[in-house]
C-alpha cells in the first residue's frame, strides 16, 4: 500500500517535471522568436536611419 502511493507520487513528480520541461520549452521557444523580431526591428531602424 505504502510502495504504490511512493510510486503514484514520483509519477506526478516526472507529470511536474515534463510540464515544466514543456513550458520553459515554449517559453525559450517564444523568446528567441520575440528577441528575432527586436533584431530584425533594429535592422530596418538601422537601415531606415
Amino acid at each position: 500500500m505504502v510502495l504504490s502511493v511512493e510510486i503514484f507520487k514520483y509519477e506526478m513528480d516526472l507529470g511536474k517535471l515534463e510540464v515544466i520541461s514543456t513550458l520553459s520549452h515554449y517559453l525559450f521557444f517564444a523568446l528567441d522568436k520575440v528577441s528575432h523580431l527586436f533584431s530584425s526591428d533594429k535592422e530596418v531602424r538601422f537601415l531606415a536611419i
